[in-house]
Order: structure tokens, then sequence, then C-alpha cells
């Protein structure tokens, strides 16, 4: 099945990952419409964006109405934030997923697409690669409960209202446009502004899979006919953060021709101290791999920000 000409709607498209889904659904030409509160430089300017709060339901179901597929990717994504304020990461991750899967099963959406987190797999999994049937531990941050809630209520709807749908676990996604506050933008800032720096801790290691990548994998799943999930997205590579820090300063004393040092802390983390993805099922199931390798991935993004001084510059 191809999207030529299809209604697709994407909520949070004008974040890191929707924007890039929007770029790749545009290029395969669809009529696409992005759900968000606001419109960002990420968006191209002729694209429909209706500005909603996808808290309230009546906005959602009218946003939705007319629209035969649902990429659902709007969220509370900093597990930080969800800490601070967990009310607000309650109302836009489980009401808002709540509200989406309602709506579309409202509207006889096709099927519905939403992105959870393999942070679920736990702080230190019982096992490496981690699989699909991995115990999941859900109530270990604001976030990652948040996550679970999700998760059961995609099951219930499929299960009970048999809405099409497919959800996937993403390992550590990262490329051009994400927002600072995520490691690789990190480090890539602070080399970009200081010669030497301090990074949090060296000891995690993440599965750490390329943007265009994810992208790829959601538009199979919303072409294929397989429903329901998890289905893991990553690399299938582990790296510690220090040895991939490593790797942008590298690419970035290549490019300005000096010395940086990143100097660690080693202060207790949010989030799991090891993440490595066995994609064996999505390989099976929907026939994606991977494309981009991490070397060139990071070349990507680290030339992105160069040239985007616009989006860290202000930064402290």
């Amino acid at each position: 099945m191809g999207l030529k000409g299809k209604k697709v709607l994407v909520t949070g498209g004008s974040g890191f990952i929707g924007s890039h889904l929007v770029d790749k659904l545009l290029e395969m030409g669809a009529d696409v419409t992005v759900v968000d509160v606001k419109r960002s430089e990420n968006l191209p300017s002729d694209v429909n964006l209706v500005e909603c709060d996808i808290t309230d339901f009546n906005s959602v179901d009218n946003a939705i109405r007319g629209n035969e597929f649902v990429f659902h990717l709007a969220a509370i994504a900093n597990p930080r934030t969800c800490e601070d304020d967990p009310n607000l990461a309650f109302r836009m991750n489980v009401q808002g997923t709540f509200n989406v899967l309602q709506a579309s099963l409202n509207n006889k959406v096709g099927k519905v697409v939403f992105s959870s987190a393999a942070s679920l797999y736990g702080r230190y999994p019982q096992y490496i690669p981690i699989d699909e049937k991995h115990p999941i531990e859900p109530f270990q941050t604001v976030y990652l409960a948040t996550k679970g809630a999700c998760e059961l209520f995609c099951d219930f709807f499929q299960d009970k209202y048999k809405l099409p749908l497919i959800y996937f676990r993403l390992f550590t996604v990262y490329g051009p446009r994400q927002i600072p506050e995520f490691f690789i933008p990190t480090v890539i800032v602070k080399a970009l502004k200081s010669d030497i720096f301090d990074l949090w801790n060296s000891k995690p290691t993440r599965d750490f899979v390329y943007v265009k990548d994810v992208v790829g994998a959601l538009i199979r799943g919303v072409e294929s006919d397989y429903t329901g999930g998890p289905l893991n997205i990553g690399s299938g590579r582990e790296i510690p953060v220090s040895e991939l820090a490593n790797i942008i300063i590298s690419r970035i004393e290549q490019l300005q021709n000096r010395k940086i040092e990143a100097k660690y802390l080693e202060r207790d983390v949010i989030g799991p101290m090891r993440l490595l993805c066995d994609n064996t099922k999505i390989k099976e199931v929907l026939g994606w791999e991977p494309e981009v390798s991490l070397e060139d991935g990071i070349k990507e993004t680290v030339d992105w920000y160069m040239e985007n001084e616009n989006t860290y510059k202000n930064d402290k």
C-alpha cells in the first residue's frame, strides 16, 4: 500500500521525529495534516497545521475527522519534565493518547501508529540484547508510567474495539532538529561552545538509532497489514555514551581544528544504564532494517547543528 494521495494526520508533527516524518510523507505524495500546539521552523510553511490541545477530546476528534491514517507522536518526551510536572505528563501523554485512540475509532481511521519507549525495559535489563518479550518496569518514573499506560490503552482499543493500530518501542533516537536537552545535541552544543566541558555520566550505554531510520519503520508500520505491538526500533549496536561523545568530539575537532575534552561528573542518571535492541521481530514482520551507520548519522547531525547555529546560540 502506498501513501500517495492518502490523507494522513501527524500529532506532534512540529517536533523532532514528527517533522522528519512529515518530510518523508510529503515526499511520498501524502496529503498531510499536522496537529501541534504551534508551528515550528521544522515544518514547511505550506503544510496544513491544526493548532490543537490533544488533552481536549473535541479538538482532537475534529482534527482527525476525514483522515485515513494517524501517526501519534505528540507527548512530553523529556523524563525530567515529567518528573517535575506529573500532572502535565499525565494529561499530555495518557489523556492525549486516549483521546487520539477514541477519536480514531469514532472516525473509522484505517490505522493508528503510536510511538512508545524502550526505556520501559528497566534501569538494569534482565538480559541483553532486549527483545519484545523482556519484562517492562513502568513504575520507575512518571514518564515510564505514562508510556506503560498508553500501551495498555493501545492493547485495549485493539482487543475490545478492533481499532487497527501498531505501536513501537523506540530506542535512543537522534538526528538533526533534536532539542538540546537530549544527550547527543547536548554534547554537540557544548563541544561547539567550549574546549572543556562537563557531562553527567560516562557509564550508561545506549542503542542509538537515526531519526530517518525510525521514520522508515513508522511508515512501514502504517503500510503493512501487521497490527499490535510492541515492535522494537533500534540499531542493534550498543555503545557507551562516553565513546559516543568521543565520536562527536572527533568530528568537531576535525572541522574546527582544535582540541576538545569532555569531563564526567558521574552523577546519577534518570533512565536505563544499558540499552541494546534485539530488532529481530521488526525485521521479520515489516522487513525493516537500519540503513544509516552511527558514524554517518553523527556526521549529518553535527553538520546540521553547525549550519543552524540559531537552534542553540542563546542557550546557556
